[in-house]
């Protein structure tokens, strides 16, 4: 074995990952609006197995806050399972369209009845 710098890389990949599953993220009110509009345009496109595809997506989320030893799941979060969903459904010719977070959607619309 060659001595360097992930010698231990092992040990702390075991560590890190039982550390993460003591994690118990809940999902943000925002991060769920997101999901439930994307699985609408999933829908929308004609993707088959919907019951199923929004559970996976919340467990995908929440698997991911825990890597990233978050106790919430956010927007950027759920648009990076999103964004990997969406390479995943490319295999099968299909895409759905990433839902936007809503209070960015809110900024903007707040921004442009202030301009008028």
């Amino acid at each position: 074995m060659v001595q360097g710098a992930f010698d231990d890389y092992d040990t702390f990949l075991r560590k890190y990952l039982m550390y993460a599953r003591t994690f118990n993220p809940i999902i943000s009110d925002e991060a769920r609006e997101m999901l439930n509009e994307y699985w609408i345009n999933m829908g929308s496109v004609g993707v088959r197995g919907l019951p199923r595809k929004l559970e996976s997506l919340e467990s995908a989320a929440i698997a991911l806050a825990k890597l990233k030893l978050k106790n919430v799941v956010e927007a950027e979060d759920v648009t990076e399972i999103m964004e990997f969903y969406n390479l995943i459904l490319l295999h099968f010719r299909q895409s759905a369209a990433v839902s936007r977070n809503p209070r960015i959607i809110a900024y903007e619309e707040c921004v442009d009845v202030l301009e008028l």
